[in-house]
């Protein structure tokens, strides 16, 4: 077998001969393989002078191509170098340097109504990634009480031979000769004992990977330019240098562009450090932005470190060199010693839900700080509001002679209009006289950006000159940016989740669709949702459910049982929502208040009605993976359907929604972005967006068809509203509107 690896490698190296110097990049790439053979192959044992014969070839075959490099060339050999490490989307960077080998089918399993599916597994030298699921196990299988811990046993992997390879992240490697394996799961994570089946065994087989099998190459890259360090305005001080804080150290590509990994390592004073604030960006050699995809399977499969970061892009018509810039600010504590003791009486009696506003007004470091209030929460403690000049990051708030058991704060100064929250948590909640003690007060500078430049090594001749759009797309976040404006003529309702003008609450507020008419409906409610007709709202409050006419502006019905992800029949007669432990799917009559449960699902969410109301259709999450079961369920007797598996939807939240005509299923994609659409058949998936913003916040269809989607951006905490005609890909930006779309009417 060695004989046949050096016979074909000195032809294919015969075949690349070129006399070029040895560049830079092909000695780090050279040097970032060779480690990586290293680390895999003494990982597993501790007697690393008893080598196995196969890691001896390798060993000599590196040496090979290191002597063959310097003959015939670099750049030809690092062409082949780059296939000895490879990126498998949804399971990371693997080994191509020994045949990979992946489950010859799924393996699936079911006892007393839960069901465990392996998916697949992929084996490489040095790891195995094993990827399964787990349906049917209901809420109260998991504890409900956070000091209680369900299962914590680790899986594994027995082999023919007795070995036991325990799941750390990934499985270790399964041996070359060994192509069956049991897999053992003691119990199912996070589940009390004996509220589901335990002691799993599932049978898996391995074979050799498909020849097209997906494996993107990848490029270990040394930066190349000192980027600099900035303030956002410039007349505010002067430029301070910040070398290599902005590098790209690995490139993997894609179809359309590259998945870059990074560091962002600015350089810090003593006592100093940085907060990253919002997404970095990038813009190209032309001055055009190009937009960031928040490749998830990338970020959780690529171990990068506290200091790294990973996002793909999309390089069809980009120039480059392009430039990456992170914006942030530095924080600093100013003297440690120094603190200010106040006294304050919280008075005998303590209740949850208490407030005092002292207004009291101090000065700490040379800052003024002013204790606006002070509130009792019910898992005693206090929170304590402060007002601090926008230079105040934060600061420490205790109880003397008081010893807390938790607590924590937020950033204040600029970043947070000069608020400033902290809490602390006590195992019995101190009353009466006591002593706060203000110290530890941090500052913020100005804001500040680091850049570094990027291209790659060679060009990619394969892209095509412009983008495309795929069938069924109708947007892009370069498209969206020359949306046109929601015409006079298309009128109606939104119901928006927003900031309230005092910016200490979020709240529900209904507008006519050109941002007039705005009317509170509750000022810290959330989870709304508007009827068909657009008359009422009903939301969850703490003692139940209410709901709200827009025409007289008043609740006119309040239920007694609560939840949320509530949702509105078609004719108006039902509400189905979720119950407050995310343990059942209840159904209630808006004449009577009558509530009656239809499933027992864990964390199901609902998606809308069939026209006729007579099929409730949810999507019930898979424990693992981003999985999600589409189920019809009738509302009557609770008997159900399973009709298909979205398969590439949010780890999050799915976001998913039915259209009125009941033929289509919105939803948000892996990237927590994109936003696709699938036939209620499970048929005829594609894009609607394609990675059109940060993140899609909310989906909501109109009555007519339309489909509201609200976008977070890069540069701010609210939220674009666009509206989609996914038949035509009519699009229009509702300009007067943010905030995120929980409901939409259109006349």
């Amino acid at each position: 077998m060695t004989e046949q690896i050096y016979d074909q490698l000195e032809q294919e190296l015969g075949a690349l001969y070129a006399s070029v110097p040895l560049s830079d990049s092909f000695v780090n790439s050279l040097e970032f393989q060779l480690n990586s053979k290293i680390r895999a192959s003494s990982a597993p044992r501790m007697r690393p002078l008893q080598l196995r014969p196969a890691w001896i070839a390798l060993i000599v075959l590196a040496a090979a191509i290191v002597l063959t490099a310097l003959i015939i060339g670099p750049d030809k050999v690092y062409a082949e170098m780059r296939r000895l490490l490879g990126y498998i989307p949804g399971v990371g960077l693997v080994d191509e340097g020994a045949p990979i080998r992946v489950l010859a089918e799924p393996v699936e399993q079911t006892r007393d109504g839960v069901t465990i599916t392996v998916t697949s597994a992929v084996l490489s030298s040095d790891r195995t990634h094993l990827e399964y699921r787990v349906f049917g196990v209901p809420r109260s299988a998991n504890p409900t009480d956070e000091n209680v811990t369900g299962c914590l046993t680790n899986e594994y992997l027995l082999l023919p031979d007795g070995t036991r390879l325990e799941r750390m992240n990934d499985f270790p490697a399964v041996p070359a000769d060994v192509n069956e394996a049991v897999l053992v799961i003691p119990c199912i994570a996070n589940t009390l004992p004996g509220t589901v089946p335990e002691n799993w065994e599932l049978n898996l087989r391995f074979v050799p990977a498909p020849p097209d099998m997906t494996v993107m190459p990848v490029i270990e890259i040394s930066p190349t330019v000192a980027p600099t360090a900035m303030p956002v305005n410039e007349e505010q001080s002067t430029a301070v240098t910040v070398d290599e804080s902005v590098n790209v150290t690995q490139v993997i590509e894609t179809e359309t562009g590259f998945i870059l990994v990074g560091e962002f390592k600015p350089q810090t004073k003593d006592g100093e450090w940085i907060q990253q604030t919002g997404m970095p960006e990038i813009i190209d050699a032309k001055g055009l932005k190009v937009p960031l995809k928040m490749n998830l399977d990338a970020m959780n499969n690529i171990q990068t470190g506290p200091e790294g970061w990973v996002y793909e892009i999309d390089t069809v018509g980009v120039s480059f060199p392009i430039t990456i810039t992170f914006n942030g600010v530095a924080i600093s504590q100013s003297d440690l010693g120094e603190s200010v003791e106040i006294p304050f009486d919280f008075g005998g009696t303590v209740v949850p839900g208490q407030e005092w506003t002292p207004d009291l007004k101090f000065n700490l470091a040379g800052h003024t700080v002013n204790l606006a209030g002070i509130s009792a929460d019910s898992q005693g403690g206090y929170s304590f509001n402060l007002l601090v000049d926008s230079s105040v990051y934060g600061l420490s708030v205790q109880i003397k002679d008081q010893t807390s058991n938790g607590g924590g704060g937020g950033g204040g100064g600029g970043l947070t209009d000069g608020k400033f929250s902290t809490s602390l948590s006590f195992t019995q909640l101190p009353t009466g006289n006591q002593t706060l003690v203000f110290s530890k007060l941090t500052v913020i500078s100005d804001p500040l950006s680091w850049s570094g430049t990027w291209s790659p090594a060679k060009e990619r001749t394969e892209l095509p000159a412009t983008a495309a759009l795929l069938a069924g797309t109708c947007g892009t976040a370069v498209t969206l940016h020359t949306l046109p404006d929601l015409p006079a003529e298309m009128t109606g309702k939104a119901l928006i989740y927003e900031p309230m003008p005092d910016g200490d609450t979020w709240g529900l507020v209904v507008y006519n669709l050109d941002g007039s008419g705005r009317s509170v409906v509750d000022a810290s409610a959330n989870w709304g949702a508007m009827n068909l007709a657009g008359t009422e709202i009903t939301y969850p409050v703490e003692s139940g459910f209410n709901i709200f006419d827009l025409a007289t502006g008043r609740v006119i019905f309040k239920a007694v049982e609560g939840g949320y992800d509530p949702l509105w029949s078609n004719d108006g007669k039902l509400i189905a929502y979720i119950n407050g432990t995310a343990s059942g799917l209840l159904v209630m009559e808006v004449d009577t208040g009558e509530v009656h449960q239809i499933s027992s699902l864990g964390f199901e969410s609902t998606v809308g009605w069939i026209p006729d109301d007579s099929r409730l259709i949810t999507a019930a999450m898979f424990s693992g993976g981003a999985a999600w079961q589409i189920r019809s369920i009738d509302p009557n007797t609770g008997v159900s359907e399973d009709l298909f598996v979205i398969e590439d939807g949010s780890h999050k939240a799915l976001n998913a929604v039915l259209s009125p005509d009941g033929e289509w299923i919105a939803y948000r994609g892996r990237n927590n972005s994109d936003v696709r659409l699938v036939k209620l058949d499970g048929s005829e998936n594609h894009v609607l967006l394609d990675n059109p913003s940060v993140g899609t916040t909310g989906l909501i269809w109109a009555q007519n068809g339309w489909l509201g989607v609200s976008l977070a951006q890069m540069d701010s905490e609210l939220n674009k509203i666009i509206l989609f005609d996914p038949v035509t890909c009519k699009n229009y930006k509702v300009t007067g509107l943010t905030g995120i779309l929980e409901g939409l009417f259109i006349d």
